[in-house]
Formats: structure tokens, C-alpha cells, sequence
């Protein structure tokens, strides 16, 4: 822990982990294909891991043990509820089912791009502009309140 500047800790441990895994998804590559087919993108995961246990290693080296707690209960249910709902809509649109129970229907004619690793990056572009959207409409609503409230 003290071998490296506290400044760039968690810049070289994520890259140190990236690295790893990097190395280690080459070699099953090479070496065991067939394992490597299997865990897919969930061995890229480790690094998105590594970046949230980072992001909690910073919070907690600045605070107490029970607001560090409740952080990253707070942190670990907002990535699972992300997750959650951008997969629904992946598997809504991308196969036209929920839980493989179909919704829409036999004439749905799936949009196979939804399922694909580009559908998911595509589709968080698609919340980030809502959500970026809606914010900046709350905010003008915001502002036209409280312009009526000094008026009054």
C-alpha cells in the first residue's frame, strides 16, 4: 500500500488489474479457446470491478467504516439496478421477451443489434440523453418557480 503515491493509486491499480486480465484473456485465447468462449465478456467484468472497488477504496479511505458501509450498499444496489433495467430493455427490444416470456407477440420482429455488446453501449447513449434531458427540463421548472415566488 505504501509503495505507491496515494495520488495515482487507484489510477495504477486499475491498470495494473486491466493489464492482468488482458494477459490472461490472451492466453486462454490461445491456449484454451473453449474457456475462453465460455466466460465471454465476464472476464472484462474483472476490470469494471476493479474500477468500483477503486472508487470505494477512496470513499472509505476518507471516512468512517459505517458511512463507507452504507456507500457501498448505496453504490453495489444503484450498479445493480442499472443493470437490471438496461438489460430488460436489451432483451425487450432485442428479443421481444421478459424472463423468455414473450410481450409482444409472434409478428415482433426482434432487433437482434439490441442483444450484441454494440446494442448495450447504444442504449446507454439513448439514457444518458434522456436522463440529460429530463434534468435540464426539471431545472427550467425549477428556475420558472422560483422566478413566480420572488414575483410574488
Amino acid at each position: 500500500r505504501n509503495f505507491v503515491n496515494p495520488k495515482v493509486r487507484v489510477p495504477v491499480y486499475i491498470t495494473s488489474i486491466a493489464t492482468i486480465v488482458t494477459v490472461a484473456q490472451l492466453v486462454l485465447q490461445a491456449y484454451f479457446p473453449d474457456l475462453y468462449k465460455a466466460m465471454g465478456i465476464y472476464l472484462a467484468l474483472v476490470v469494471v470491478f476493479a474500477i468500483i472497488l477503486a472508487r470505494a477504496e477512496v470513499f472509505a479511505s476518507k471516512n468512517t467504516v459505517f458511512p463507507s458501509f452504507l456507500d457501498g450498499f448505496g453504490m453495489g444496489c444503484g450498479f445493480t439496478l442499472a443493470m437490471l433495467i438496461i438489460s430488460c430493455i436489451r432483451e425487450l427490444i432485442g428479443a421481444g421477451t421478459i424472463l423468455g416470456i414473450p410481450v409482444f407477440g409472434e409478428g415482433y420482429e426482434p432487433m437482434l443489434m439490441m442483444i450484441l455488446p454494440p446494442g448495450a453501449f447504444i442504449l446507454i447513449g439513448y439514457l444518458v440523453a434522456a436522463t440529460k434531458t429530463w434534468n435540464a427540463k426539471q431545472e427550467r421548472l425549477q428556475a420558472e418557480r422560483e422566478r413566480k415566488e420572488a414575483r410574488a
